[in-house]
Parts: structure tokens; C-alpha cells; sequence
């Protein structure tokens, strides 16, 4: 059966654009795990995305879709507001029991997770310039990428469970380039990616991990059993 319903979106100066999102429950195998995403650009601009997702953990990196999408290099390293969605399970199976169980995760938009980033990046442009010392103008322009950018990752999981948005035949769009950015340690050691949440491993550094590990911890106040100084413990 195949349910249409109506959605509104208003942008900040008040025009709406109105339209109606599918819910194809039993539908074709071509329209399974179809999600479709709202996404400010800059201050008017939305973009539509969809992905065709497949069982278990799914990863969407919207800044890297929207520069497939857009043609042209969208920053990582900003806030993106979804506006909306719609997920569409369009399982051939009518008697399965019961709905597919979703959960949405997104990295923590915060005071620490900001600040962990921020570190990341500084310490990132710091290992890339030191990098490109004595190569000259030149050598230097060189040897970076068209699209060079901060690019991290969410966390830990693999990158095969990426997912890139596709067009209206359902074709994924693929194809640009997008290399997540790696840190060099000075002792030697071999280059790690970055990621935002999780704990550190042998080829990825958690931004967030790192970050709370340079802080100060507090300290417990003593616990002063003498209170009058006379030699013995008070009550």
C-alpha cells in the first residue's frame, strides 16, 4: 500500500515549498531503505538528497554528498540543518511482523565535540605546513590537492558502510575526490585519520578522545578528619 504524505518547508524569509513524501511499504525492491534528506546551503539554498541504504550500519558524510550533488567542494567543517526526511522500507516481505527498527545518530553538537575539532584542525594545518617546509611556492602549490580540506570521519566504522547519494534512476552517484585528512606524529609513527567520536586506534585518532585528555581534571578536595587540630580524628 503506498501512503503520500504532505510536508511544508519555510524558508527564513517566509516562501514555503510544499510537496509530498512516499511511504512504500511493500512497494518495488528498487525504492528499499530509500532515505531522503532536507539540507541548508548558505542561507536560501536546499538541497534534496537520497540513498539507497542496506541492513545494518549505514554512514552519510552530507558534506561530501552535497559536493557530488552540487558539483563543486562543500567544507566539512560546519553545521548543516537537516529539515526534514523520509525513510521508505519497501520490503517484498507484506507478513514480516512488524516495522524495521531505525536509529538516527549524529556526531554531538557541543561545546566539547566543537572544541575537539577545532583542535583537530589547527593541528592538522600545523602537520601539513610543516609537511610542505622547503618545498618552496611553487613545490608547495604543487603538491596539494585541488579540493584539500578538513575531512574527518564520524568514528570507527569501516569505510565500506559510506553511502553515496543517488539520482532519480537510483544510480549512485560517484566519482570526485574526497580523502579524509591524516596527521603525521613528529615521533615517527605511521599517519592516522581523524574522527570525531570514539576512542583511538592504529589507524584513526579520536578528535574528541585527544581533546579530553589535554584537560585538567579535578581535583577532590582532602578529606580533614582533625578538625581541631588536638591529634584526634573528630566525629
Amino acid at each position: 500500500m503506498r501512503y503520500a504524505r504532505p510536508y511544508r518547508i519555510l524558508t527564513r524569509k517566509g516562501a514555503s515549498n510544499e510537496g509530498h513524501s512516499v511511504d512504500d511499504r511493500g512497494g518495488l525492491d528498487s525504492q528499499k531503505n530509500l532515505f531522503g534528506v532536507f539540507s541548508t546551503l548558505g542561507i536560501m539554498a536546499i538541497v534534496r538528497l537520497a540513498f539507497k541504504l542496506e541492513d545494518g550500519c549505514n554512514i552519510i558524510d552530507l558534506a561530501r554528498a552535497m559536493s557530488l550533488t552540487e558539483r563543486r567542494l562543500i567544507h566539512q567543517k560546519q553545521v548543516f540543518t537537516v529539515m526534514g526526511g523520509h525513510l521508505a522500507d519497501g520490503s517484498l516481505n507484506s507478513n514480516d511482523g512488524g516495522d524495521t527498527p531505525i536509529k538516527i545518530s549524529t556526531a554531538p553538537n557541543n561545546f566539547y565535540t566543537r572544541n575537539a575539532v577545532t583542535r583537530g584542525f589547527r593541528a592538522w594545518k600545523k602537520s601539513r605546513a610543516k609537511a610542505l617546509e622547503g618545498a618552496g611556492d611553487d613545490g608547495a602549490k604543487s603538491m596539494v590537492a585541488k579540493y584539500a580540506d578538513f575531512k574527518v570521519h564520524l568514528d570507527f566504522t569501516s569505510s565500506s558502510k559510506h553511502r553515496l547519494p543517488i539520482d532519480a534512476s537510483g544510480t549512485v552517484i560517484s566519482g570526485g575526490e574526497w580523502m579524509y585528512s591524516q596527521i603525521s606524529p613528529e615521533d615517527g609513527n605511521a599517519s592516522q585519520s581523524l574522527m570525531i567520536v570514539g576512542p583511538h586506534g592504529s589507524t584513526r585518532y579520536g578528535l574528541a578522545k585527544g581533546w579530553l585528555q589535554t584537560r585538567n581534571k579535578p581535583v577532590q578536595d582532602p578529606i580533614h578528619t582533625d578538625l581541631d587540630g588536638d591529634g584526634m580524628d573528630d566525629a
